[in-house]
């Protein structure tokens, strides 16, 4: 079978934010609209490619049939842990409500599954998940009315069933009702991150008193309503809650070495908005997410209409689909199992489109070489991810025809605008000469980032010219 497998791959790639590096006099400034460069952009958004099950996921229907006001709630119904005088959260009092839903919880529940955490356990974790939040509201400037308002629901318990197999179940965080079922763990360290991955969805849930509103859908929050692990989440995206939680959990303790799940499909999402201009504080994924901006997320793909919408929503879904976190498209067709390298080809192919138009669009230019350096070490990433993540070679070699031929198509429409921009009339094979050179991107933030990827790359070539020559 065709799988692509996940596996921990990456270990700890950072997300990091783009800033305005004082770089080289850049030789074209695009400060009105060029029809040049227009046309080609509309030559790349122009381009689709679709898996062939777009219709499973529901998207236009859940668009067309929720709004997304944004929900203000000035006055919370839980009030006891919040002081107004002092903009902060009664950490004094959280055991005290912990503990008082723990028993509340045991004695209404017909399942038999939770107990009681023991009081030097319970105050061990709580203070893990102070810290924690702690942390993340002075970083983010949260809403101290909300978190507060969602700890004085939540409920800390002992899971007393059996781990699930090949998986490390050591916690899980239902919001749906702010239970936090926790396995023991021998290891303390990777435990105490654990916990805080499992606050960082706390953080990202929607509070009691907006789940009580009407039916309000988006890429952070889904209703009860319409949950069902049988059929197409909603306009929430998993890939993105999950990385998020993984990688700011890791800042409990960052010295603590740990293996992050595979980062594949997140990889992707960052990768393509670094050349984005207004990338930056408060407007990163994290933020986004920890926030719960629905609009601030379609802003990261100029997604205004519902037309643009609707793409955005199927790119994520696919990446749901592809990290397993959607299991519906397997319900409905089974054999959408065998075509998972080429459902990943395509999912890589609509993401080039927005890595490209975020190198045309801006309003001061990267160097030309810096523009060079993203865009082939984009293409070459995807490469290397089909190679690594396939099981048949031939299903392998048809999608990296399929990404090659229409990478290279888009390329075709985006040179009259490389040339318009760098005032360079070799701008193709300047381009196709290019070879990576570091101080091309030394001067920016997100070089970490691509030379952890490029890293990542060559590592993997010089094992594989290893096997061959054995």
């Amino acid at each position: 079978m065709n799988k692509i497998t996940f596996c921990s791959l990456l270990l700890g790639t950072s997300f990091f934010q783009l800033a305005n590096p004082d770089l080289e006099t850049y030789k074209y400034k695009q400060t009105t609209p060029n029809p040049v460069v227009e046309t080609s952009l509309q030559n790349i958004k122009n381009s689709t490619y679709q898996n062939g099950y777009e219709e499973s996921y529901q998207i236009e229907e859940l668009l067309n049939n929720y709004t997304y006001p944004e929900i203000e709630i000035t006055n919370h119904q839980n009030k006891d842990l919040y002081d107004p005088k002092t903009d902060s959260i009664k950490w004094d009092k959280l055991y005290s409500t912990i503990q008082e839903n723990n028993r509340e919880f045991l004695k209404t529940t017909e399942e038999d599954y939770y107990e009681e955490i023991s009081e030097l356990e319970l105050r061990e974790i709580i203070a893990v998940c102070i810290y924690f939040l702690n942390q993340k509201c002075e970083e983010k400037n949260l809403d101290k009315k909300e978190i507060a308002c969602k700890l004085e629901e939540l409920k800390i318990l002992k899971e007393k069933r059996t781990p699930y197999i090949d998986i490390m179940f050591t916690g899980e965080l239902d919001w749906h009702n702010f239970k936090l079922a926790l396995t023991e763990e021998s290891d303390k360290d990777y435990f105490k991150i654990k916990i805080a991955h499992e606050i960082a969805h706390l953080i990202q849930a929607p509070c009691p008193d907006m789940q009580k509103e009407t039916i309000k859908v988006s890429v952070w929050q889904e209703p009860i309503e319409v949950f069902d692990t049988n059929q197409p989440t909603s306009l929430r995206t998993r890939v993105v809650d999950e990385s998020v939680a993984y990688i700011i959990a890791q800042d409990y303790h960052s010295s603590y070495p740990i293996d992050f799940p595979d980062m594949t499909n997140f990889n992707l999402l960052q990768f393509v908005m670094l050349p984005k201009e207004d990338f930056q504080v408060n407007q990163t994924i994290i933020d986004l997410s920890l926030t719960k901006d629905q609009e601030g997320f379609y802003q990261l793909f100029n997604a205004d209409q519902i037309e643009e919408k609707q793409q955005v929503h199927e790119i994520m879904h696919t990446m749901d689909t592809l990290d397993f976190y959607d299991q519906s498209l397997y319900f409905q067709y089974p054999e959408s199992k065998e075509k998972l390298t080429e459902i990943y080809t395509i999912n890589a192919l609509n993401l080039s489109k927005y890595l490209m138009a975020n190198i045309l669009e801006r309003e001061e230019p990267l160097p030309e070489n810096t523009a060079f350096y993203l865009l082939k070490l984009y293409k070459e990433y995807i490469l290397y991810t089909l190679d690594f993540y396939s099981d048949e070679e031939k299903d392998n070699e048809n999608s990296k025809e399929l990404f090659l031929e229409n990478y290279s198509q888009l390329e075709e429409n985006m040179y009259p605008a490389l040339a318009e921009i760098y005032q360079d009339e070799n701008i193709k094979a300047n381009y196709n000469q290019y070879e990576y050179e570091d101080e091309d991107v030394e001067g920016f933030l997100f070089k970490d980032f691509v030379f952890s990827i490029k890293n990542e790359i060559e590592e993997y070539n010089q094992y594989k010219k290893l096997l061959k020559s054995q």
